[in-house]
């Protein structure tokens, strides 16, 4: 059960065991404590096991024994492969329910993750959030109740979905839930997706100021746009709209900005383990164009969803920039929207609060309407070029983007294995 359903906690790093018992009907008589106990019994038995797997070769002989005593004796696990399992899916739920559900604005957040061939018709980018709330509710190994949760929306959907096309011939399989291994990945993928787009934001900094003069330039111009928007904030209600000015809960950054030539990994967590021949690492990493440019990512490059323009520039879902312009900060992202059908062009102005988006299948009319919110002067504003602004247009970034295309082309080429441990009952993939 541990397992399938992880646990969660109160305040205080306390676990919840109410709302484990509410799920698991032969723990509801059992004491809190018993359950504490328990669960660190367990825990110690798994770190042990991962201890003894890691000694020196010269102790192998007392190791083995070790190991074989430790087996025969444990309470809860009883093999090397479980011990790390249960820590796996322990640190997998925590993530979850911690980090993921409790992140503000968590559904603009998953827009853009790249959908795979196995879901069916019917999958719009909501249900990726959906289903971590499934997953969070139902656990990992319950992917019927996911299903057929009601307030979760799948069956709603797809009964939609078939209404809508009830006059033409569908395909009952690309109708269905997806299977097993299809939700595993797909909650991998959301997860993976995620981690990118927030420990990327993370590091961000102030660029280095040339001189006393320039930084106090910089902060003057800064000051009225900044104003500018904040008025608007006030003035703006109501729903986000597909085109306009709509709020975002981000941080503030000052004007000026660049991005370390760091990037956190987002395969450290161990619930997250890397999939043999994943996407470079140069495809999240910040890319450093000039003084006032930075690639945060390159999206996704599978080369059968590209598209190239007129001018042949390809501009992948997931692009992720951010541009100084006139000592303000902007950031700018390709996405989907929302139904899946259009390319949405996205920009932010991160250095005021609230933070305020502009978004259109146009890249020009998105930043348009942003530099019309930041800047007074019209002539403040140097790009008359959509692509341009979002630095597509630069040398150095197609470029790039050409050498990632072709390493991606090589895996497609060359396809590697997927490593997958099974276990009776518990078959999550790695």
């Amino acid at each position: 059960s541990i397992v399938d359903l992880g646990i969660t906690y109160k305040s205080g790093n306390k676990v919840d065991w109410e709302w484990f018992r509410d799920r698991v009907e032969s723990f509801r008589h059992k004491y809190s404590e018993t359950l504490d106990d328990a669960l660190a019994t367990m825990i110690k038995e798994c770190h042990k096991l991962q201890e003894m797997r890691d000694r020196d070769k010269d102790d192998m002989s007392d190791e083995e024994d070790d190991l074989k005593s430790s087996q025969e004796s444990g309470l809860f696990v009883h093999s090397l492969e479980r011990a790390e399992r249960v820590l796996e899916r322990l640190d997998f739920f925590k993530y979850l329910r911690v980090q993921v559900l409790q992140y503000p604005n968590l559904p603009q957040t998953l827009r853009g993750v790249k959908r795979q061939k196995e879901l069916p018709d019917w999958w719009r980018s909501a249900h990726d959030r959906a289903l971590l709330l499934g997953v969070n509710k139902h656990g990992l190994n319950n992917w019927e109740a996911i299903a057929k949760d009601m307030e979760l929306g799948f069956e709603g959907a797809r009964s939609a979905y078939i209404r809508k096309h009830s006059e033409q011939a569908l395909n009952e399989q690309k109708l269905a839930f997806p299977k097993t291994g299809a939700c595993l990945r797909r909650v991998r993928k959301i997860i993976e997706h995620f981690r990118t787009r927030v420990e990327t934001s993370k590091v961000i900094e102030e660029l280095p100021v040339e001189d006393v003069s320039m930084g106090e330039r910089r902060s003057a111009e800064a000051k009225p746009a900044r104003e500018a928007l904040a008025k608007n904030a006030e003035r703006s209600s109501g729903p986000p709209q597909r085109s306009g000015i709509v709020e975002q809960t981000k941080g503030d950054l000052k004007a000026g900005v660049e991005a370390k030539e760091v990037v956190a990994d987002i395969d450290s967590e161990p619930a997250l383990k890397k999939r043999k021949g994943s996407v470079p690492r140069s495809e999240t990493k910040p890319f450093r164009v000039s003084n006032v440019l930075t690639v945060f990512s390159f999206g996704n490059l599978d080369v059968e969803d590209l598209e190239t323009d007129e001018d042949g520039l390809v501009a992948p879902i997931g692009f992720r920039a951010q541009r100084v312009v006139r000592g303000l900060p902007f950031e700018f992202e390709v996405l989907k929207s929302e139904d899946g059908c259009d390319t949405e062009y996205v920009v932010r102005a991160p250095g005021t609060k609230p933070v305020f988006e502009t978004r259109d299948t146009s890249p020009l009319d998105s930043w348009t309407k942003m530099a019309v919110k930041a800047f007074s002067d019209p002539e403040s504003n140097p790009f008359t070029d959509g692509k341009a602004a979002f630095g597509l247009r630069e040398p150095e970034v197609q470029e790039e983007l050409r050498r990632l295309l072709s390493l991606r082309k090589k895996q497609d080429e060359n396809p590697p294995d997927v490593e997958v441990i099974k276990e009776p009952g518990h078959g999550m993939e790695t």
